[in-house]
């Protein structure tokens, strides 16, 4: 089993040395927040990693209810990482309540809109959620 840790700005500043020495072995990235914009640790987390030899993949948090707000979010995480130069995959993380009364065929729907984007834009795409 690999130990792994997922951050975001709501962490601060980490201390990814530290990381390492813990043992963790991969690092699951916020990319963007829920306003579009870069979560404020992105750059510092993604140098931190960097530095520290530890390898990582991104998530978008999302909270859309319609397939072109899938493909808007998915389209700000992609712009981020080209923008940045980054090519990992993108975990698309159906954790939030608004979600859990949408139904399954609505939710894989929205899924499937951001799983088209992201792969478009030739990057990998994979599912975060919770065991609830």
């Amino acid at each position: 089993m690999w130990k792994g840790i997922d951050v975001s700005d709501n962490q601060g500043r980490i201390s990814w040395n530290r990381v390492k020495e813990a043992g963790c072995r991969f690092a699951v990235l916020r990319s963007v927040r829920r306003s579009g914009r870069p979560d404020r640790q992105f750059e510092a987390n993604v140098s931190g990693c960097g530095e520290n030899g530890i390898p990582f993949e991104v998530y978008r948090y999302t909270c859309a209810t319609a397939p072109s707000q899938a493909v808007r979010e998915a389209e700000q995480v992609v712009s981020l990482l080209m923008k940045k130069g980054l090519s990992c995959r993108v975990w698309w993380d159906v954790e939030d309540r608004t979600l859990t009364g949408l139904g399954t065929g609505v939710l894989t729907g929205l899924i499937r809109s951001a799983r088209n984007t992201v792969e478009g834009a030739g990057l990998e795409f994979g599912i975060y959620t919770g065991l609830a």
